[in-house]
């Protein structure tokens, strides 16, 4: 074949190729990887292009070896370091969060996650990639979000996540989110019958045992994570502690730090309510009403005592009394002692109190676990009841638009800094 034949044959297949990664998604992968097999083909034509020009093969040769030395040079200059540098932690975290859910949970134990990589293989459990990369059902679904550039990370499928009942969901990452963020995520923050069969749960993993906490692992020019007034700053599901210096030259030190693993778990106290669920699922007042029945035939095996509960009760009181002086972290804290000591007491005031701060709040799903176990406590209690109901099926997005409910919660544009989808 000629040369110019061979030249038009390959603008063609690379044309073609860069067209298909953009109609798909785009390339979001640290140092273009969607586009790395593009390379080997823009390559061979720069050669035929440099044999065409009128220098000696020696000159075109070097030509062609610092055209490489700038791609090179210009890859490193930009975000991709710091991209894949997510990437390789996201990969360290979703090891030690597999080999920590194995020891959690039952062998058989399915799980669902959005990261399917790390995690269900060193958990070696059943999982189910709700992002459908290596689900059929999921990624036969005919919906999908609009990505900004996530290839891949379109789809999902909330309702049928939750009828395979999964032992433990884990949104977003590696260590998972507190916060909806892909399809299926979202889908089920707004399931009704997911926030009464689900609670999460948030726990903290200490450093890999043989690290240095101090010993720096990486440094990068200037704020690619963003700055903090304090010089200092955390990524929690990156198990990341950061080190901001301004100056002439700025740049970020990233340490090791707890990991802090996000997940939902399945209620097993209520499966045998599961099916009952299913068929009232289009008239919600009435499933709760069924499940407070259910919880009135388990209170009556259950005493309280009386002394545990005045104790308990007065200190509800307290957490009121700072929740109206607008202290909420001490009305927290006072509940939590409260609810320490409710074992005995079985005071429902405690979680009912819970739940209101967790409204204030605007943390949803502590709110409707609390919620459901003043019920559980006090079957009998209609407020309990229309309370239980309304958290259950207010909208996320409408629950999280409320005054207030902005405290401490981080925009999809911060998660996606994180990811490295932005610069």
């Amino acid at each position: 074949m000629r040369e110019p034949g061979l030249a038009l044959g390959l603008h063609a297949v690379l044309v073609g190729y860069v067209l298909y990664v953009v109609a798909v998604g785009a390339d979001f992968m640290p140092f273009f990887r969607f586009f790395v097999p593009a390379f080997p083909i823009a390559a061979l034509l720069s050669a035929l292009a440099l044999r065409a020009l009128p220098f000696p093969e020696r000159a075109a040769g070097a030509i062609f070896v610092v055209l490489l030395a700038l791609h090179a040079a210009a890859g490193l200059s930009t975000e991709e370091p710091y991209r894949a540098f997510v990437a390789h932690r996201t990969t360290l975290v979703g090891r030690r969060v597999g080999e920590w859910l194995a020891t959690r949970l039952a062998p058989d134990a399915t799980i669902a996650v959005n990261t399917a990589g790390a995690v269900p293989y060193f958990s070696r459990l059943p999982a189910i990639d709700m992002l459908g990369l290596t689900d059929a059902q999921i990624a036969r679904r005919p919906i999908y979000i609009v990505s900004e550039g996530w290839a891949g990370h379109r789809r999902g499928w909330g309702e049928y996540v939750l009828r395979r009942r999964p032992s433990a969901i884990l949104w977003y990452n590696s260590a998972g989110l507190a916060e909806p963020h892909y399809l299926s995520d979202h889908e089920l923050a707004d399931n009704p019958l997911f926030r009464f069969f689900y609670a999460l749960r948030v726990e903290t993993l200490p450093p890999e045992p043989g690290s240095s906490p101090d010993a720096p692992i990486r440094r990068f020019l200037g704020f690619p994570f963003g700055t903090s007034p304090t010089g200092e700053s955390a990524i929690p599901d990156l198990g990341l502690r950061l080190e901001l210096r301004d100056g002439l030259v700025p740049w970020t030190t990233f340490r090791e730090g707890p990991i802090q693993v996000s997940r939902f778990e399945l209620d097993r106290r209520d499966l045998d309510l599961w099916e009952e669920a299913m068929r009232l699922r289009g008239d919600l007042p009435r499933f709760v009403d069924v499940a407070a029945a259910r919880f009135a035939d388990e209170a009556a095996d259950h005493g309280a005592d009386p002394e545990a509960r005045r104790e308990v009760e007065a200190l509800c009181l307290e957490a009121r009394i700072a929740l109206e002086e607008g202290d909420v972290a001490r009305s927290k804290s006072i509940l939590a002692a409260a609810a320490a000591r409710n074992g005995a007491a079985r005071s429902p005031l405690v979680p009912h109190y819970v739940a209101n701060v967790a409204v204030e709040s605007g943390e949803l799903f502590a709110a409707v676990a609390a919620q459901k176990e003043a019920l559980r406590l006090d079957p009998e209690s209609r407020l309990y009841r229309d309370n239980l109901v309304r958290l259950l099926s207010v909208p996320y997005a409408v629950f999280h638009r409320r005054p207030g409910h902005s405290r401490g919660r981080r925009s999809k544009t911060d998660l996606r800094r994180r990811r490295g989808a932005l610069p």
